[in-house]
């Protein structure tokens, strides 16, 4: 595979950087902060980011796997990963990086394998359409990444390093400081994999997989100066990913491969009082792909470029009542031999939140309107409320009417885009039900949510009289599920017993349709599955730690009339961790673990091979003097 980089070599040449700044020691990469004075949300979670899940992930698709509610659309072990939320597609799940959208505007999806889980700063999860408050697209939900850098600190370093089967290796150096006013933070990050694992092929061959090799590098940097009331911040995000793409399971040879190339930078500028804040904060993301397959002589370049600036603020109008105003512009283009040009597509937004207290109830009230192209969509009102029924129990309600732009390539690619798609549109409503309970050393928590949405204008691509694929405003489409998140832990003097129960049902269908089409009415979308659920358990004493990872995925149709279908799948990984906190050594993390314990055969995308039993140890080691 030819490469314009070599991971290491590039990480060698930056770690003496790090090594010369001597102060040292990164304890699980904690993020700490304040939160805006004004939240923007009720319903947010934010995902595990700790030093044993950097040891045990690799992308962020990886560490998302982990979380409730998600499913996980993976073509092989290097390959895309495509995350949707709630039975929605990928395209309808927004993800965003300092509020910059991580969606590609040519694909509206947004490939995981690219986003490196060391390079991450906090993840918030934001289930349902409300997420739609911070732009198009957060149907099934929104998946936001924050740079974050603590200006409490004085000089952090550590490394993270890992290997593992099938050739992986993974290197990551974090340095960090700060001199009260001016806070600095990089991060660089490397990641090799062979990926040749050995699998059946249908007939009963074994074989190895060739021409699977996956290599990205990558570094962040982030820069705070605090002036008084107030902070600016410059955000800088560039990673290069190359990778082979392996021929699928009936095939014997590929020859494809493809280069990514993906640079962000954020700023803004934040004024902060006992009132309310105000924040103005712009960004701009490159994305550039190539794509070779000489067996078919293609040799694709494509590039996409996406501006955004926004302005915030929120005030307290009362100690019970907050009122928060944003406006924001975005501007998308591309350029592609499949365009007829340059295509460019712009859209504003106004909204407004009220937010309102009073004894146990917080209630927020929303308002969005949004202007494509010159032409206003509907309005987006919002909904959320969350009554305190006693110190362990609440009880939650959300509603958003939701949208979403069509794509660059809905609209542009040549053959078969349509300039004159409408957005997808419609609501979402979720139910929620949170209980905790304490006894002795026994502690549990319990979240339920019962969710439904429905959309209309639904984009898809469909063949004509001639076979050529163009993109319509078709289906009616409706989901509706249950999701349960319990949790369980016991202490007993320097032991700990965790347990962590996840399971979802989804059905998400078409409602209406076509007469040519009517056969896929109230069939579930393919690979889209009804039943998930995911169990983890862990048992440590002091600093060591074992865990279980169990993940459950059941039937997913591969055909709108459900003729094929993939079998449901499981699978278990375990990890042991051990903290060292004696001597010099205080503070080192090692990690050894297997994943898929027992070897299960399985495909997440039909035809597209997946590992067997792999393992995995790493350590990750603070430097202090």
């Amino acid at each position: 595979m030819h490469t314009r980089f070599r991971i290491f070599t590039f990480l060698q040449l930056v770690f003496p950087m790090a090594l010369f700044a001597q102060g040292i020691a990164l304890p699980e990469l904690e993020v700490k902060g304040r939160r805006s004075l004004f939240v923007q949300t009720l319903n947010e979670q934010e995902a595990d980011t700790g030093t044993f899940i950097l040891l045990s992930t690799r992308s962020l698709a990886d560490l998302l796997e982990r979380e409730p509610g998600m499913a996980l659309r993976s073509y092989g072990s290097g390959g895309s990963s495509l995350l949707s939320l709630r039975g929605s597609t990928a395209a309808q799940t927004r993800i965003s990086w300092n509020g910059l959208s991580l969606n590609s505007p040519m694909l509206g999806v947004c490939d995981l394998s690219l986003v490196p889980a060391f390079l991450s700063g906090p993840v918030y999860i934001q289930y349902g359409g409300t997420g739609s408050s911070g732009g198009d697209g957060a149907i099934g939900g929104h998946i936001r990444i924050e740079e974050s850098v603590d200006d409490s600190l004085q000089t952090e370093t550590g490394i993270l390093a890992l290997g593992g089967s099938f050739g992986e290796q993974q290197l990551g150096v974090s340095f960090q400081t700060s001199s009260g006013k001016l806070s600095l933070r990089t991060r660089v990050y490397g990641n090799k994999s062979d990926n040749d694992f050995e699998y059946i092929r249908p007939g009963g061959e074994q074989i190895k997989q060739t021409h699977a090799t996956f290599e990205q590098a990558g570094l962040t940097q982030s820069l705070r100066y605090r002036t008084g009331s107030g902070k600016i911040g410059l955000d800088i995000w560039h990673v290069e990913t190359q990778r082979e793409i392996p021929a699928h399971m009936l095939a014997t040879l590929s020859l494809q491969e493809q280069d990514d190339q993906n640079s962000r930078a954020s700023a803004f500028w934040l004024v902060e009082s006992n009132r309310g804040y105000f924040r103005l904060r712009s960004g701009v993301s490159h994305d550039r792909i190539h794509y070779a397959d000489p067996t078919a002589l293609l040799d694709d370049h494509s590039k996409s470029l996406q501006l955004q600036t926004d302005v915030e603020g929120s005030v307290r109008l009362s100690r019970s009542t907050g009122l928060q105003l944003q406006g924001l512009w975005s501007r998308a283009s591309a350029v592609t031999d499949y365009y007829p040009e340059a295509c460019v597509q712009d859209w504003y937004s106004a909204a407004g939140k009220l937010r309102w207290t009073h004894r146990k109830l917080t209630t927020v009230f929303g308002i969005r309107q949004a202007w494509f192209e010159g032409k206003a969509v509907p309005v987006l009102p919002s909904f959320e409320s969350i009554a305190t029924l006693n110190k362990n129990v609440k009880v939650s309600l959300e509603a958003a009417r939701v949208f979403r732009l069509p794509t660059l390539n809905d609209r542009f690619w040549l053959p078969g885009g349509n300039p004159d798609l409408k957005p997808e549109q419609g609501y979402s409503v979720t139910a929620g039900l949170s209980m905790s309970s304490q006894l002795a050393n026994w502690s549990s928590a319990m979240r339920l949510a019962v969710f439904a949405s429905e959309i209309s204008n639904a984009i898809v691509w469909l063949p004509n009289d001639q076979a050529i694929y163009s993109a319509v405003n078709m289906h009616r489409i409706g989901s509706k599920g249950i999701e349960l998140d319990f949790r369980l832990n016991r202490t007993w003097k320097k032991w700990k017993v965790l347990f962590a129960a996840m399971p979802s049902l989804t059905f998400t269908e078409v409602k209406q349709t076509s007469e040519s089409f009517e056969y896929m009415l109230n069939r579930q979308l393919v690979y889209t599955p009804r039943v998930m659920y995911r169990f983890e358990a862990e048992l440590s004493y002091q600093s060591i730690g074992l865990r279980a990872l169990h993940r459950y995925t059941g039937y997913r149709y591969t055909t709108e009339d459900h003729a094929h279908f993939l079998e449901p799948f499981s699978l278990t990984d375990i990890f042991l961790n051990w903290k060292i906190l004696r001597g010099k050594y205080n503070g080192v993390t090692l990690n050894i673990g297997v994943r898929n314990l027992f070897n299960e055969a399985y495909q997440v995308m039909a035809w597209r091979a997946m590992p067997g039993r792999s393992w995995q140890a790493g350590m990750y080691f603070p430097l202090s003097w």
